[in-house]
């Protein structure tokens, strides 16, 4: 009669241990393409009138795994910036003045894969979110010196994309963005002498609309 209860005793103390969770898969990122700004750098202000019309931004991201289909992580970005004619006080129509621009953008976001969809090609769709600081410049040279105008302030992107999986570990695909930004601070130097530095009166909202080319290294 004991044997049956040894045996169930001996069955309770060897049941396997649950396997032990797996660590946050790791995954490095970069994007090249184009975003157009919208809306006012201040109120009343456009932004191609005060800051960069337009930018080429180079991305790089770095991600973990944190939940399912989750990932998580910081991005940097760099912009080679357009600026328009009217920039700096209109003195980039100027022939003497040659105005050039870029931006800076710094933050972290969560990007969610929907794996599970049953779709006629090999691709898997992902949206995000993200958040983070920015900085646009624009510096005309002339005969009597630099001037350029600096701005920076907070901003929330969203972001949509597919990716095609090339080999096991890399992944590429298209991506759109939308980023709502709002400048809070800035600087102003005319003729590399005289500086003001700032808050942003009449702060509003602007929008860089954006799409490039994205891919994504799994290590």
């Amino acid at each position: 009669m004991r044997t049956p209860f040894l045996a169930g005793a001996l069955a309770a103390l060897l049941v396997p241990a649950a396997p032990r969770a797996e660590l946050p898969k790791l995954a490095l990122g970069a994007r090249l393409g184009y975003a157009a700004a919208a809306g006012d750098a201040a109120k009343g202000v456009p932004m191609k009138d005060f800051t960069i019309a337009s930018q080429v931004p180079l991305q790089l991201d770095a991600t973990a795994r944190v939940w399912r289909e989750l990932d998580a992580g910081a991005y940097v970005s760099y912009g080679f910036g357009q600026v328009d004619r009217r920039s700096i006080f209109g003195n980039c129509a100027a022939a003497e003045f040659s105005c050039s621009g870029h931006a800076w953008r710094l933050g972290a976001q969560a990007i969610y894969s929907f794996r599970g969809l049953a779709l006629p090609v090999p691709v898997v769709p992902w949206a995000g979110a993200a958040l983070g600081w920015q900085w646009a410049t624009v510096e005309g040279k002339a005969p009597i010196g630099a001037s350029t105008v600096s701005l920076n302030g907070l901003e929330l992107g969203l972001q949509a994309g597919a990716s095609w999986r090339v080999s096991e570990r890399l992944a590429v695909g298209p991506y759109l963005s939308l980023a709502l930004g709002r400048y809070r601070a800035g600087e102003v130097t005319v003729a590399g002498s005289a500086s003001s530095r700032g808050g942003v009166v009449d702060k509003t909202f602007h929008e860089w609309l954006g799409a490039g080319v994205a891919g994504k290294l799994d290590l």
